[in-house]
This record gives C-alpha cells, sequence and structure tokens, in this order.
C-alpha cells in the first residue's frame, strides 16, 4: 500500500527558476514535477550511485513508481493548486481580466470549483477584489485567513564582460522571496518505506545545494518539513481525492501520454489544458555541455478526460553522444472533477 506524503519547503535564499525570456530576466514560481524528478535522479545518482539509481528507475518498468506532484505555492496553513482549466461563466469584463491574471487557487476555492460548487459571491461580479492577492495572482475563499502577500519578486544588477572587447553590460537577474511562513509544497507516494527514506535524504542534500538556478550564488536553499497527507474534513466541501471512476480530472503535474490511444482517451469529452515545451541542459557533470531533447507535456491544471489512474510515462530524451540516458518524469497526479 503507498503512503502519501506532503512536504513543505521553507526556503532560506531567493529562488530563480529558469522561464524562456532573455537571459535570466524571468522566473517562475512553481517547481514543475519533471523538474523536481530530475534534482532528485541527480543527486541520487551522485549521492548513491548509478546502480541504485538504476534500480530505483526501474520501479517504474515494474508498476510500483514514486509519484509526486509539482510543488506550488503554501503560506501558513494555507496550500495553494494551479487554476483548473474550467469554464467558470464568467461574463463580466472585468472579472474576465481577473480571471486570466490568476495562476493559483487556495485549497478551498479549488475544492468548490472542481466539486462543481457555486462561486457566487454577494455582489454582481464573481471575483471579489478582497480574495486576490499577491497583485491578483492568488484567488482565495471568503474564509480564508491568509497573508496578503506570499512572495515578492525583485531584479537584481548583475555585470558581465564582452569577450572580445572586454566591455562591461550590465543585465538583470529575477528571483522569488518568499515571505515568512510561506513556501512550496508538494505531494509524493510511496511504495515502500525504503523509498521515502532515500528521497528524504536526498531532499536534505537539495536543501544545502539548492534548487532552481544560481545556486553557485547560493539561491534556492532549503529546509523542509512533512505531515500524512490525510483527508481534510471540511464541511463545506468534499474531499480532493484521484478515483478511477471520475469521467475527467484536473493534474497537478506535467504529463505526457504513454501513447497515441492514451493522448485520444485525454482529450476526448470537455477538457480543457495547456501545452508546455520541456527542454534544456542536461544537469550531470559529463552531459552539462549538451542539450536533452525537446518534449511537450501537458501543464499543471489541465483537465483532461477519462480516467486518471498511472497516466503518463518517463520520457527517454537522451540526446546523441549522451554517456548516460536522460529521462523526463511525466505522470499525471489526478484529482477527479
Amino acid at each position: 500500500m503507498s503512503k502519501h506524503v506532503t512536504y513543505y519547503l521553507n526556503f532560506r535564499s531567493p529562488l530563480h527558476l529558469g522561464r524562456r525570456g532573455v537571459g535570466l530576466e524571468e522566473t517562475g514560481i512553481l517547481i514543475p514535477a519533471d523538474t523536481l524528478f530530475s534534482a532528485i535522479c541527480q543527486t541520487w545518482r551522485m549521492f548513491y550511485g548509478e546502480e541504485p539509481l538504476t534500480d530505483f528507475l526501474a520501479q517504474y518498468e515494474a508498476g510500483e513508481p514514486f509519484l509526486l506532484t509539482s510543488a506550488f505555492p503554501f503560506a501558513g496553513d494555507s496550500r495553494f493548486f494551479p487554476k483548473p482549466l474550467i469554464n467558470l461563466n464568467v461574463n463580466a469584463d472585468d472579472d474576465r481580466k481577473k480571471l486570466k491574471k490568476i495562476r493559483f487557487l487556495s485549497e478551498r476555492r479549488f475544492r468548490q470549483i472542481v466539486n462543481s460548487e457555486s462561486v457566487a459571491s454577494d455582489r454582481a461580479d464573481l471575483i471579489r477584489d478582497k480574495d486576490l492577492i499577491n497583485d491578483g495572482q492568488l484567488w482565495i475563499h471568503g474564509d480564508d485567513k491568509c497573508l496578503p502577500a506570499v512572495w515578492e519578486t525583485d531584479k537584481r544588477p548583475r555585470v558581465t564582460l564582452d569577450r572580445q572587447s572586454s566591455a562591461s553590460e550590465i543585465w538583470h537577474l529575477k528571483a522569488v522571496r518568499f515571505h515568512k511562513g510561506c513556501g512550496l509544497w508538494f505531494d509524493a507516494k510511496f511504495r515502500t518505506e525504503e523509498t521515502q527514506t532515500q528521497i528524504e535524504t536526498i531532499l536534505r542534500v537539495l536543501g544545502d545545494t539548492g534548487l532552481g538556478g544560481e545556486r553557485s550564488a547560493g539561491y534556492g536553499t532549503f529546509e523542509f518539513d512533512s505531515k500524512p497527507a490525510t483527508p481534510r474534513s471540511d464541511q463545506d466541501s468534499k474531499q480532493l481525492e484521484s478515483e478511477s471512476e471520475a469521467d475527467r480530472f484536473v493534474t497537478l503535474s506535467p504529463v505526457c501520454p504513454r501513447d497515441a490511444d492514451e493522448l485520444n482517451r485525454l482529450i476526448q469529452g470537455d477538457v480543457g489544458y495547456t501545452l508546455e515545451e520541456r527542454s534544456g541542459w542536461i544537469g550531470s557533470a559529463e552531459g552539462s555541455h549538451l542539450r536533452r531533447q525537446q518534449v511537450w507535456m501537458f501543464g499543471e491544471g489541465s483537465v483532461l478526460g477519462g480516467k486518471g489512474t498511472q497516466v503518463g510515462r518517463l520520457v527517454d530524451l537522451t540526446p546523441d553522444a549522451c554517456p548516460h540516458p536522460v529521462w523526463r518524469y511525466a505522470y499525471a497526479w489526478p484529482l477527479k472533477i
């Protein structure tokens, strides 16, 4: 029987998460599950060795994988979830603008939407300004008690020298700094206690070495806490749970279908999704000069059709001349709608 655990990452330093843009001048907020998984595998290889990593990855062939969500913001006891791509029947122009800007929902608001409960307020508009925080990127429930801001982003000037002319040029690095008591959370499921112990050891190593970019400058270091992911007994909402009987589901991690048949099942019916390109440099010392192959995935918050059990796969993105295999995590973490 799998064990379900929630991890809370409390960052000791700013966090830079690369996004498509000019140099390092853009940063993301969440850590995608495939990025987190890759960091775990690289550290596993360094800490335990090549053969134990191969044995760990063999769990996926055996149908007993270690599963995880992407890492989303939290503030105190309040967790935030990706905005589900569900039609909320927003009519007012002002509400449409607000909805477009929203990136994450508090747990109560998320449950309310995926359980098809009414989100109408006592005012004519659907999305009240008092329920929006962090410059409108977070939508909370009226009963939530939350800080006015969970994170802030800042730009720090850097100087680079032209290799030929030695002329200096200023550029800016953007990073995320979480407020006290705030950070990122993710869920994980373990088949064995041994795997859980190994993953938590790796998380401690990652806490000291850092996640994301600019780790050599001390960015991305963290401490973590964990709690059993037991269902909460909220009277005003149903439990968040993954069920194979659901006609459709929202995923909390990027997904790459196993084959064309699975892809066709996922895009059937009343669905909504984003497609995100995954590419970048290989993180190992031997392959750091190589770029992994490109792949497209359904993004977090995508609403997909069919049963949500064991959807997705590990994707082989090994480029030519790479001395070791390069895998990318792309399993769904489904929550029924």
